[in-house]
């Protein structure tokens, strides 16, 4: 049954209407690594599931659990299902996952990545970096400098899943605090802006640094 009630949600899929997964398959498949892509992670659980958020739209919400799997020793995972037509119009497909009891980064506001997919018998790779937890302590050496119209701020940022995320947090503001400790991502690069005025003048540097499971990288900036 419809409801044509702004966003209401009605239930679209009969499973006996689900097509079955022929030669047009749709597949989303990848690795989950770690250590800046050096290591597999085996046994994360993933789940598949497509969903329309019924943004602005007059009727056409749904929802559908698809599929789940688990990564094997080389970290690989494959969803091969059929999508319907419906699905390949509206709204996206969407992978949670959990990994096992591992010091990895745990995002705050959740573990999942969305796939696009416009087309039956389309292959998707989407290969997901996960961190695994690290430590640095960001310092400012000379925070009695910093006069009532200036600032020194140094912000943590990581790059995650397929590279093209950052993972930002960790804000040190000199003026408040001389020194913050937080999060990063071990056995891997960070990254650091640092923004200054001083003597009226504005600046931004971009520094990286490499940190090592198990230890506290200690970074320093001088205003």
């Amino acid at each position: 049954m419809f409801l044509f009630a702004g966003c209401l949600e009605f239930d679209l899929f009969d499973e006996d209407k689900i097509p079955t997964c022929k030669n047009d398959c749709t597949v989303i498949k990848g690795r989950f690594l770690t250590d800046g892509g050096a290591t597999p992670i085996p046994n994360v659980t993933l789940r598949l599931a497509w969903s329309d958020p019924c943004m602005g739209c007059f009727f056409g919400s749904g929802y559908r659990d698809i599929a789940t799997t688990t990564t094997d020793n080389m970290g690989n995972y494959e969803f091969k299902f059929a999508s319907t037509d419906h699905e390949l119009k509206y709204g996206y497909y969407d992978v949670s996952f959990d990994y096992p009891g591992q010091p990895f980064y745990d995002f705050g506001y959740g573990n999942y990545f969305g796939v696009n997919v416009n087309a039956k018998g389309i292959t998707t790779v989407y290969n997901f970096l996960l961190p695994k937890m690290g430590e640095i302590q960001l310092k400012a050496s000379n925070p009695e400098a910093i006069k009532e119209d200036e600032y020194l701020v140094i912000q943590r940022y990581f790059k995650y899943a397929n590279l093209t995320e950052q993972e930002w947090g960790c804000n040190l503001s000199a003026k408040n605090e001389s020194t913050l400790t937080c999060c990063a991502a071990a056995n891997q690069f960070n990254y650091l802006r640092v923004a200054k005025k001083k003597a009226g003048v504005a600046s931004v540097f971009i520094d990286s640094v490499y940190v090592s499971d198990q230890s506290t990288y200690i970074y320093e900036a001088t205003f």
